[in-house]
């Protein structure tokens, strides 16, 4: 009779208690999102790293906003140093919309284009296989400063086409302003270049 009264008992607070804990809590404010971006500088590259919160979409999508300041060029990852290069050392061009999809089969995402009808830079950034069957496709969207000012109320809203499924994401308002926010009070941006 005990064990069965441990086992409804660990039943119980499985049931409660599991839920909050699978469930992660997507920011819902500018204040929110300003306290989630995470500053990162790496000593040896010289670079410096700005990413909002990860926000969870749906089950397969997921996505931050985050942007690359380079002190110099220096040693690091090469596809960040090709993406810094072709958009010209502009620190504001370093901007990216970075979307993490996960399903049972590849989309293969390749191109993106915003609900205005304008297309977007968009990079291939990995391509993984996991556990069980499941896929991982990490896309990069570049944007720039003037882009998040346009959409800091609106939001941003692209589809992402691939070869055998289109994706598209819904970046809130309030998400671009508390990152635009982030990017201020961190003094990244605005006039200044990569480099400087």
């Amino acid at each position: 009779m005990r064990r069965n009264s441990m086992i409804i008992l660990v039943g119980v607070l499985l049931s409660c208690c599991l839920p909050s804990c699978l469930t992660m809590q997507n920011p819902s404010t500018v204040e929110e999102v300003v306290a989630g971006t995470k500053v990162e500088s790496d000593p040896f590259s010289k670079v410096t790293q700005v990413q909002g919160p990860r926000m969870t979409q749906d089950l397969w999508v997921s996505w931050t906003l985050r942007t690359f300041v380079l002190e110099e060029m220096g040693a690091m990852d090469p596809k960040v140093l090709e993406v810094v290069k072709e958009l010209g050392l502009d620190a504001d061009s370093a901007l990216q919309l970075y979307v993490w999809y996960s399903a049972s089969d590849w989309a293969f995402l390749e191109r993106t284009n915003d609900i205005d009808g304008e297309s977007l830079t968009t990079r291939e950034i990995d391509r993984q296989v996991g556990g069980g069957g499941y896929i991982t496709e990490h896309i990069a969207i570049d944007l720039n400063r003037e882009y998040l000012q346009e959409h800091a109320a609106s939001g941003i809203h692209v589809r992402i086409y691939g070869k055998r499924k289109d994706v598209e994401v819904v970046v809130p308002g309030y998400y671009v302003q508390g990152f635009l926010e982030s990017l201020e009070a961190n003094g990244i941006g605005g006039e200044a270049s990569i480099g400087e």
